[in-house]
């Protein structure tokens, strides 16, 4: 279960294209964060300095591997998302909001507000740009609501902030490489697209 968010993104023309300017990214951000924390006594301060910097690396990681879009462009997108997940854990645009009580985020993660908020911010974009191609990715719901999967997920990232990745590609149901869930080349759908050896599933 999403937000409104990706449904509004896709009314930006060319998203593809727009979500590389952070004025774009700025102002979903801002509206991820008013759809989910709007109806609530908590109104968390986005800092746009640490969203700029997220943004920032992102970019930069972004079009060192944009060339793998040839390949496979639907799974790229979901590359690109999870990328800018990890780079949002890094820098933290949101503060702890622990104990924030939520109408739109999931039971099972409300003990983890603002990493839910990160987590709907990139799986929006993600459909967002996907529908534009004509792509339908379905969240699976059996995570959304599992409370075991965000305490994994919590503590992976928390640990080490390169897993981020893996688990938005578990939320669409893609296999993650957990020898590299954060390296583009290392992506079992790009890998099949390059014709290179599939990796064997990693234990979760």
């Amino acid at each position: 279960m999403l937000t409104s968010l990706a449904q509004e993104m896709t009314g930006i023309s060319d998203l593809s294209h727009e979500a590389r300017r952070f004025r774009v990214v700025l102002e979903s951000f801002n509206r991820n964060v008013e759809l989910l924390f709007g109806h609530s006594a908590i109104s968390p301060h986005v800092n746009s300095v640490a969203l700029a910097e997220a943004f920032s690396n992102w970019k930069s990681a972004f079009e060192a591997s944009r060339q793998l879009a040839a390949f496979n462009r639907a799974d790229f997108v979901f590359c690109a998302a999870g990328l800018m997940l990890k780079e949002l854990f890094k820098a933290h645009p949101l503060a702890d909001l622990h104990g924030a009580t939520l109408e739109d985020i999931p039971a099972a993660a409300a003990d983890w507000p603002e990493g839910y908020a990160y987590v709907n911010f990139c799986a929006s974009m993600a459909e967002a740009v996907l529908s534009g191609m004509g792509v339908e990715p379905k969240l699976r719901q059996e995570l959304l609501d599992n409370p075991e999967f965000w305490q994994s997920f919590r503590e992976n990232v928390k640990d080490n902030v390169s897993t981020a990745p893996g688990f938005l590609d578990l939320l669409f149901g893609n296999e993650p490489n957990w020898n590299g869930p954060d390296v583009p080349t290392f992506r079992p759908g790009l890998l099949a697209a390059l014709g290179g050896p599939q990796p064997a599933k990693a234990i979760g």
